[in-house]
């Protein structure tokens, strides 16, 4: 499984995901700062861009070996990080065989998203849970007022 990180992240956003899987299932995961990020140098005569991070998703995977297919990949994406899932696999749509995306940049929505819609139930349920305040107990509760 490879983990790639958002805009302004480094490999630290997917750690501890990638320790639960490594740990869970056995997969062999790689973390990848993208230039300019994290523990990545910055490259002295390069834009930094998408062409930039996908030739150095490339050689990353080039390097260790999982470039030739012969691994099936998971690209797990956050945000910058899904984007450049997606663009990997338009270009070598034979060596993955999986797409984790979350909140992946690239996407025009014109309507909410359902993580958008999730987020605001979820908000609304947490909200329902909130104590009442402090002056009054709540509705069947014992007030000290209430004990003998």
């Amino acid at each position: 499984v490879v983990f790639l990180h958002g805009w302004l992240q480094d490999h630290h956003s997917w750690l501890r995901t990638a320790q639960l899987v490594r740990r869970s299932y056995g997969h062999d995961c790689l973390l990848l700062d993208w230039p300019c990020h994290g523990l990545s140098e910055t490259p002295v005569h390069a834009v930094m861009g998408p062409e930039l991070c996908l030739a150095a998703l490339r050689a990353t995977l080039e390097r260790v070996g999982w470039a030739d297919g012969s691994v099936p990949l998971t690209l797990a994406g956050c945000s910058y990080g899904g984007a450049m899932a997606m663009r990997y696999t338009s270009c070598w749509p034979d060596e993955v065989d999986r797409l984790v995306l979350v909140g992946t940049a690239g996407f025009d929505e014109a309507s909410p998203t359902l993580v958008l819609r999730f987020g605001m139930a979820l908000s609304r349920a947490l909200l329902a849970t909130v104590p009442p305040p402090h002056d009054r107990p709540p509705r069947g509760a014992i007030s000290p007022t209430d004990l003998p």
